[in-house]
């Protein structure tokens, strides 16, 4: 598993830092560590698929009320499967990187 930081500056105090090297060792991505990613970059995040996903779920019938909301959303992340969530990331890290290479490195969100 990896984790990959958001870049935000209040997440990145060395207290942070220590506790992403001593959770993931090697296995996390973001500023100062040890799998490199640009700061700012939400072009590049590989789950921003997930929240239309996620909204098309949940909405496909309006819900009745805030508790209805809460269960729908649990719902719709419980259809989300392990394998689905893997090959979506995959796939669409990869497009948006070709993206980012494409427009010499600028700004892709538009574009997506």
């Amino acid at each position: 598993m990896y984790f990959q930081h958001d870049g935000a500056p209040p997440h990145k105090a060395r207290i942070d830092q220590q506790y992403l090297n001593e959770t993931y060792g090697e296995n996390w991505i973001g500023i100062n560590g040890p799998i490199p990613w640009a700061p700012k970059s939400p072009d590049l995040t590989p789950l921003d698929f997930l929240w239309g996903t996620l909204k098309n779920k949940v909405y496909r019938t309006p819900p009745v009320n805030l508790e209805h909301l809460k269960e729908k959303i649990r719902n719709a992340c419980d259809e989300l499967s392990r394998e689905m969530l893997r090959k979506a990331s995959v796939r669409e890290v990869r497009r948006r990187l070709d993206k980012c290479l494409e427009v010499g490195g600028g700004h892709i969100e538009n574009l997506m």
